[in-house]
């Protein structure tokens, strides 16, 4: 996701327009201008290989047969995005982080994909030095609550405030 290879994110171009095109994501993180010009997608080779197309047809046969979720009991059902995100992720083998709850089930039942919480990847790159803790970054955690984004792991809450010296106050 972000052009500095660093901090191992990546994202696919449906997702960088979502975030820059929705009018859900211009009212709830007006912040994500500033960072713009440093997120960047995985190249159409990601997206263009035998395995990320044969995941995808998967993907959509198994949706479209009917797979529960047994965790609420309704059909899951994913749009185009997120099928493409499982595919690559699939493929690619990567992780994901998401707060779609039917996509992180269908990732993780079918194809055995963790999701992985945001506050996990903040401290991953707390110890990695890749950022250094402000005021300025502990205002985005506490936005998180106004954005009524998940609740994170209390594992990684106390890593959080380990590895900061700050108190976590989001979700």
């Amino acid at each position: 996701m972000f052009s500095d290879k660093r901090f191992g994110c990546s994202t696919i171009p449906t997702v960088r327009k979502e975030i820059f095109r929705t009018e859900k994501f211009k009212k709830k993180y007006p912040w994500r201008d500033s960072y713009k010009a440093k997120i960047k997608t995985l190249g159409s080779t990601a997206l263009n290989t035998k395995d990320f197309h044969l995941n995808l047809s998967t993907i959509s046969s198994l949706i479209d047969s009917g797979i529960e979720n047994t965790k609420t009991g309704l059909l899951v059902d994913l749009s185009y995005t997120d099928k493409t995100i499982i595919a690559c992720a699939a493929a690619q083998q990567y992780n994901i982080t998401s707060g779609d709850h039917n996509l992180v089930y269908f990732a993780e039942k079918e194809f055995d994909i963790s999701n992985v919480s945001p506050l996990e990847i903040v401290n991953q790159w707390l110890e990695e030095e890749l950022v250094v803790w402000d005021d300025q970054l502990q205002m985005v955690i506490e936005d998180w609550e106004r954005c009524e984004e998940n609740k994170q792991p209390i594992e990684e809450i106390k890593r959080f405030e380990k590895l900061t010296g700050y108190q976590y106050v989001g979700p």
